[in-house]
This record gives structure tokens, C-alpha cells and sequence, in this order.
């Protein structure tokens, strides 16, 4: 075999050592996006009561909330609102935001049910413009918040083993996921559990 022949066979060799290893690391690239790709979709937030007893659950990617036997979906409006329609096709919520600090929730009507402020050091929910009686978490470190209403302290919510643990006026909660200031506003009371979720799902995308 002359040496011009050797080399082409040796090249020929070489390239398709070469295509076949590309075709193999694009090959875990293409399966690494998938599976990136579907655990993002997947992401939820899980909410059981003091019992472990599931109350609500939070589907992120699209936007389901399930909870007392209702589903709410987050769709757009005509307008490019985002709205929150039960199985009934009643609307709960329509969301008005200001950036990443300011949420509105109104009804259909435009009527104010709850703003919602953002800030690096705490979220407060009120039922008003003026933000009065509002309820707030504050944000302190390692996964802990401390929970307010009427600037009077009224429980906690730490990570614990996993989840988050929310203790507020006797009662308590487990929240999975990762968002670890939004778990407290479950035990919001005063706000009804169709808008908290809202709230949580917002504050979470």
C-alpha cells in the first residue's frame, strides 16, 4: 500500500472517530435539555395541613392550581391580562403587576382585592391602596421568615427537613418547593385560600 493511500484510509479513520463522537455528546446534550426541560415543567408547590393531609397543590409550568376540589387556570385575556378561571369559567382573579414589586388582584370589574409589595426585605398583602393592616412576611436567613399582621407578630415558616414548616395562630403547614418566602402566606386567614394560592402561584413565577 503506497503511503497517499495510507494516509486517506488514516483520515477516513480519523473523521469518523471524530462524527461519531459528536454524534454522541450531541446525543447527551439533546437528552440533558429533555430532561431539564420536563423537571422545569414539572415544578410544583405542595401544601398539606398540620396532618399531612393535602390541601392545595400549585402546578407552575403552565400555571394549575388545585385545591377543595376546584382547578384554577392562569390565561390571558384579551386585554394581555392574565386572569385565574375556575372549571366554571368564573373569573377569581385578575392579575395587575408593576414590575417585580407591585401586584394588584382584582375582580373582573377591575374592583381592588389585594396588592401585594415586594421588596429585599419583606412582601406585605393588604386589601387597600394604602397598604394598611396589611399582612406581612419578613425575610430573616437560612430559609426562615418571620409572619406579621397588623405590624403584630403572628407566627414563623423555616425550612425543615426539605419542606418549609409555617406555624401561625395555632395551626400549621407543609410547603414544598424552593421558594422559600412565599410558604407563610398560606396561613393568611383573612384572605381567601382561591386568592392565596393566586398570590403563591404569582410570587413563584
Amino acid at each position: 500500500m503506497n503511503t497517499s493511500l495510507h494516509l486517506s484510509i488514516y483520515t477516513l479513520c480519523y473523521c469518523l472517530v471524530l462524527l461519531c463522537g459528536g454524534c454522541g455528546q450531541q446525543s447527551k446534550e439533546k437528552e440533558a435539555s429533555t430532561t431539564a426541560t420536563s423537571s422545569q415543567k414539572s415544578t410544583a408547590i405542595h401544601i398539606n395541613d398540620g396532618e399531612g393531609k393535602e390541601i392545595a397543590a400549585i402546578d407552575l409550568y403552565p400555571v394549575r392550581i388545585r385545591f377543595d376540589g376546584y382547578t384554577l387556570k392562569a390565561k390571558k385575556g384579551s386585554s394581555g391580562k392574565l386572569k385565574y378561571i375556575d372549571q366554571n369559567g368564573t373569573v377569581i382573579a385578575k392579575i395587575k403587576r408593576d414590575g417585580d414589586e407591585k401586584i394588584k388582584l382584582k375582580t373582573n370589574d377591575g374592583e381592588l382585592l389585594w396588592k401585594v409589595k415586594i421588596n429585599e426585605e419583606a412582601i406585605k398583602i393588604a386589601n387597600n391602596e394604602e397598604m394598611n393592616a396589611a399582612y406581612k412576611v419578613k425575610f430573616k436567613s437560612k430559609g426562615r421568615c418571620k409572619l406579621y399582621q397588623s405590624n403584630e407578630e403572628i407566627g414563623k415558616s423555616l425550612s425543615d427537613n426539605g419542606t418549609f414548616l409555617v406555624e401561625s395562630q395555632n395551626r400549621s403547614f407543609r410547603v414544598s418547593g424552593n421558594q422559600e418566602r412565599i410558604p407563610g402566606i398560606i396561613s393568611f386567614k383573612d384572605i381567601p385560600l382561591s386568592l392565596r394560592l393566586v398570590i403563591m402561584a404569582e410570587l413563584s413565577r
